[in-house]
Parts: structure tokens; C-alpha cells; sequence
């Protein structure tokens, strides 16, 4: 064989050869790629807002129970106890407090409206509940995990004072969810956050209802300057929870409560640990101490 010969049968294996590598190269490559989306396929699920129907099936003067239902889900109730101005969401036997405000500032029937419901392939559930609808529009996240049939949730506000209630109503409201961490978008607004168990923080039974109401406090800013200004509290204490929202969004937000003594709870955030607060009852009246500071100043509660 002539070494002209041998040369183009070595150079035509080696093409050979390096076509196969290719071959096989991107075949690791796509195998790669799909794996990647299956995973991805797992671990990220995605919420659409769903029409849910609020059927009222029971009022007395203890309590209103309402029927959420679609095609989606069935067999979920809401319960609002008018005493203790509360309200308990029940799913597979399952029942669970709610930060839901349908007296405080809000018409109840405004409340049940304002519920928006999204849904999963999962099964799983999530419900924007308004918590907060004066100064910054706030929102509890509640959602429930249909296979563990846990709870968790999160909170999100609307950053301005514009009256923004009517793009919330009309606008379809998404969600994703990655290892808890989701993106919310309404209409232009996007949310980020992350999911947590229900705090297991509880008051005790006599602080269950001594505390609840919505409380107002204004405090003077020190300032170099001629210009008077003050920051301003809006907090709402409901059962075991609290909700914080101000003319700052420093400290707007979620608190959970824990007792100091018989007349004293202390509200606990860990978004911010400069933000802290404690509220004693002394003589009917309610004082907060805001930041550590040494001073009480009273609140103001409204009827």
C-alpha cells in the first residue's frame, strides 16, 4: 500500500473517530440539559389565580361561615369569629388562623372580595388575604400544601400611597415557587419572598383578646434642621400575630408576639432586629416602647 494510500485511510479514521466523540458529546449534553429540566420541572411550581365563589352558609351573632369553592377546590371554609374578630381557614380537617382583617378600617363583605385564590398542577393552594388597607395596602400570603397538609405563608405590601385597590381587584395575580422562594407579580408589581411555617408564638388565653385592636402611635424624628417631622404607627394585633405598617417601610411588615409578663407582649420581626417593640396595658390604657428606648409612649386604640 502505497503511503499516499495509508495516509487517507488514517486521516478518514481520525474523522471518523472525531465524529463519534461529537456524537456522543452532545449526546451527554442534551441528556444533561433534560435532566436539568426535569429538575427544574420539580422543585419550581407555578400558581394561577383561579375563581373561586364565597358562599355564605352560616351567620349568627358568633360567628359567619363561608364556603370557598371552584372546580378546583372544594370542601374549604372560612370561619369569622365576630367575638374574638378572628378568622380560621379549614382545609382536609385542617384549621389554621389567619391574619385576615374584615373589621378594622374595612367593610367585611370588602374583606371576603378582596380573598384572591391561586392554584397549582400540584393541588396546592395560595391565598392573598388583606390584612392592612389603609397606608400601605398589606397582604398575607397563606398557602397550603395539599400532599404534607402544612401551612405556611408570607407578606407582601403595595410600597406607595396611591389608592392602588382597584389595579389589585382587576389584575390576575401569579405566582412562582422555588425551594420557598417565590416571585409575585400583580399587574406591574412584583413581590419576592420567602414561605415559612406558621409561627408557633402564642399569647396566653387572657392576652388572646387583651391585646387585639388596632392601635395608632405618631413620634417626633430628631432632626438638625428647622423641618418638623415624625414617623408614624399603624399596628394591628390580632390573636397571636401582629401587623406593622407606618409611614416609613423600615419596619412595615409582620411581627410575631411572645409574652413578657401578664401585662406585657413584646413584637418580634426578624426582617429587621432594630425594629422592636413592647405594649403594656396599665389602668385600661395601652403604652408602646419603640426601639428599645426608655420611654412609654401612650397608644392611641381604636374603638
Amino acid at each position: 500500500m502505497s503511503n499516499k494510500i495509508k495516509y487517507f485511510v488514517k486521516t478518514l479514521w481520525l474523522l471518523f473517530l472525531l465524529l463519534i466523540s461529537n456524537i456522543q458529546l452532545n449526546a451527554c449534553k442534551k441528556e444533561i440539559s433534560i435532566s436539568e429540566i426535569k429538575k427544574e420541572t420539580v422543585t419550581r411550581q407555578d400558581y394561577a389565580e383561579i375563581t373561586v365563589e364565597k358562599i355564605k352558609l352560616k351567620e349568627d351573632t358568633k360567628e359567619i361561615v363561608y364556603e370557598l369553592k371552584s372546580q378546583e377546590i372544594k370542601n374549604i371554609f372560612l370561619i369569622l369569629d365576630l367575638g374574638k374578630e378572628t378568622a380560621d381557614l379549614k382545609i382536609d380537617n385542617k384549621k389554621i388562623k389567619t391574619d385576615l382583617n374584615f373589621t378594622y378600617d374595612i367593610l367585611q363583605e370588602d374583606a371576603i372580595k378582596d380573598i384572591k385564590t391561586l392554584v397549582n398542577k400540584s393541588g396546592n393552594i395560595i391565598f392573598l388575604l388583606p390584612v392592612v388597607t389603609e397606608e400601605y395596602l398589606t397582604f398575607q400570603i397563606l398557602k397550603y400544601d395539599k400532599l404534607k397538609m402544612q401551612f405556611s405563608d408570607s407578606y407582601f405590601h403595595f410600597e406607595t400611597f396611591d389608592n392602588i385597590h382597584q389595579l389589585y381587584s382587576n389584575s390576575k395575580s401569579t405566582l412562582s415557587e422555588k425551594s420557598n422562594n417565590y416571585i409575585l407579580k400583580i399587574d406591574s408589581y412584583q413581590f419576592t419572598g420567602n414561605f415559612t411555617h406558621k409561627n408557633q408564638y402564642s399569647l396566653s388565653k387572657k392576652n388572646d383578646t387583651e391585646f387585639n385592636g388596632l392601635f395608632s402611635i405618631c413620634t417626633p424624628d430628631k432632626r438638625s434642621d428647622t423641618i418638623k417631622s415624625e414617623t408614624c404607627y399603624e399596628i394591628l394585633i390580632k390573636s397571636n400575630m401582629a401587623s406593622i405598617a407606618g409611614n416609613t417601610s423600615v419596619c412595615s411588615g409582620k411581627y410575631s408576639i411572645t409574652n413578657v409578663n401578664e401585662n406585657e407582649i413584646q413584637l418580634i420581626t426578624e426582617n429587621n432586629p432594630n425594629c422592636q417593640f413592647k405594649i403594656k396595658k396599665s389602668a385600661n390604657k395601652f403604652y408602646i416602647q419603640i426601639k428599645n428606648s426608655e420611654y412609654w409612649q401612650e397608644l392611641i386604640k381604636d374603638k
